[in-house]
């Protein structure tokens, strides 16, 4: 919100609400274009808290290694974290470990080796100085359209349409073939033109927030029969949030490399488990030695999506006392770490209005 941007087709989409924002992707490959390419396993006991009808153990025996195995990095080798650009790293890990909490390194969807080729010089600085959430010139990040949409591609049975923005999905009588309204964008975002797909099925994969979107649409315009009372219904934070540490002594190094790749979690501070993922932050000239953490926690409470018809918008309702607890747990953490590190833990008000990555 800084330096203004004009209005342009992806990467990133803002949806508003009462009390948070939250950010989603815009662009072919959805949130692994923008994320942190973090692919954290998480700990069955969490795992339970919230998905108490899932085994556990089918994930982790199968469904984990799957994915894995296609699109990870492995974790960050030893000599790239032993590199100048990684010192913040280091500094997380011998922090954290003080503090007691528990300190892994994970798994991450990018190319280590074209990262070693960033550090030589051979492939532009790009996620080995923090530069990789607003896409990765290097060609390190692995995005969904370069593994699964390319290999979906590659069949010939499967084809991308981008810059198509679905308007509504409507069908034919009880039995018949749906149809998919299309508005077709320049790159500027205002449409041209209008299409219309027909087909026997339809899949809606199109994140949290759009697909909820789309849905609560076609109920409120009467277009798709069906959608019931439950579409919108027990939405959540995403339980992750932004933390600083402001004034850290800890040495940060020259830049602070990425992509984030150390975690650590805190099993004891009296309220919730809470895990943290090193977040690179390079500072703005006079800006102190900055440390950023994703905090993650399980939210106390849901919240909900209505559709708002006059704007065409989805609208996140969501009251700040539905994460209380998670967020003094997410404080009394952190400041734990801050306690090794030095600086001062701000708290969330101080980044400015809550915002949610979904």
């Amino acid at each position: 919100g800084m330096i203004p941007v004009e209005r342009y087709t992806g990467m990133l989409e803002r949806v508003y609400g009462d009390n948070v924002d939250a950010v989603c992707a815009a662009g072919l490959g959805g949130g692994s274009l923008v994320y942190g390419g973090v692919l954290l396993q998480l700990k069955q006991e969490y795992f339970e808290m919230v998905f108490p009808h899932i085994s556990y153990e089918q994930m982790a025996a199968e469904y984990y290694p799957r994915v894995l195995d296609y699109v990870s990095g492995g974790p960050i080798p030893d000599d790239i974290l032993a590199a100048p650009n990684y010192a913040a790293k280091r500094s997380f890990i011998a922090d954290a470990t003080a503090a007691g909490l528990d300190v892994t390194k994970s798994h991450v969807g990018f190319d280590w080796d074209i990262i070693r080729m960033e550090l030589t010089g051979d492939r532009p600085m790009a996620a080995s100085i923090g530069d990789y959430v607003f896409s990765c010139n290097s060609g390190a990040k692995k995005t969904l359209d370069t593994n699964y949409i390319a290999a979906a591609e590659q069949t010939g049975f499967v084809q991308s349409y981008t810059l198509h923005n679905v308007l509504t999905i409507t069908r034919k009588g009880r039995h018949g073939p749906y149809e998919v309204h299309c508005e077709l964008l320049r790159p500027d975002g205002s449409a041209f033109t209008y299409r219309k797909f027909i087909t026997q099925y339809v899949f809606v994969a199109a994140g949290s927030l759009n697909t909820t979107k789309l849905l609560l649409k076609t109920k409120a315009l009467g277009d798709l029969p069906g959608i019931n009372d439950a579409v919108g219904q027990n939405w959540a934070a995403n339980g992750d949030e932004l933390m600083a540490c402001m004034g850290v002594s800890s040495d940060l190094g020259p830049v602070q490399g990425g992509p984030p790749s150390i975690a650590a979690w805190d099993n004891s501070n009296g309220i919730i488990p809470v895990g943290f993922m090193h977040s690179p932050s390079n500072s703005f000239p006079g800006m102190p030695p900055t440390q950023l953490q994703m905090a993650m926690t399980v939210s106390d409470r849901m919240g909900s999506i209505s559709y708002d018809m006059a704007s065409d918008s989805a609208f996140i309702n969501w009251d700040l006392a539905n994460d209380t607890n998670a967020r003094t747990a997410r404080y009394i953490s952190l400041s734990k770490i801050a306690a090794f590190s030095g600086g001062t833990v701000l708290p969330d008000s101080a980044l400015g209005r809550p915002n949610m990555w979904h």
